[in-house]
Order: C-alpha cells, then sequence, then structure tokens
C-alpha cells in the first residue's frame, strides 16, 4: 500500500490541507479537495476559495462563467486546481474593514 502525500496550499493569510490517496486503477495520487461549494471557506481578509470546475458566477468574465477560466482566480502554482477569488465583489466583510 502506497502512503498518502499532503499538500499545503497557502493563499492570502490562509492554508488548506490536501491528501492524496493513491489510487491503484489509474497508478496516482488523487487529491481528496475540500467542497468548497457546499462548505464555503474565506481567507482572513474574507476571499473565498474556490476550485477550477465551479461555475455559474454572475462576475466572471468568461461566457461560461466558471472560476477556471476567470482572471480573478489566484493559485499558488499555474496547474492548481484550488485558489482564492480576488474579486472584490466577492469578499466578505471583515471586523474593521469595510463591506465591499
Amino acid at each position: 500500500m502506497t502512503k498518502p502525500k499532503k499538500r499545503i496550499f497557502s493563499l492570502d493569510g490562509d492554508t488548506v490541507e490536501v491528501i492524496y490517496y493513491y489510487d491503484e486503477s489509474c497508478g496516482k495520487h488523487l487529491g481528496d479537495y475540500p467542497d468548497f461549494e457546499s462548505h464555503p471557506r474565506y481567507t482572513p481578509t474574507g476571499r473565498p476559495w474556490v476550485d477550477v470546475t465551479m461555475t455559474g458566477c454572475e462576475f466572471s468574465e468568461t461566457e461560461e462563467q466558471d472560476c477556471g477560466s476567470c482572471r480573478y482566480l489566484q493559485k499558488e502554482k499555474t496547474n492548481d486546481i484550488i485558489g482564492v477569488c480576488v474579486h472584490e465583489k466577492r469578499r466578505l466583510a471583515v471586523s474593521g474593514k469595510d463591506e465591499q
């Protein structure tokens, strides 16, 4: 049995841990990513974590309204599938800051 791997994603003052389990059928480690749609998560500055498969965002500038091709998706590394949305209108008000 192959040992799981771990990666810490760090953006905008927050960290998300993802465990990668080895999948025998495809011969690769696959990430157990959080479901940010069912369980929203925000950075300390109020920015939402998103993944590239999320769709239907009214602030996306793409026809598909997806996060994956949106310029507001900030990722730690180019090929990452999770990141933080930096669009100001999606940002939550944080104590001590004006509501956006």
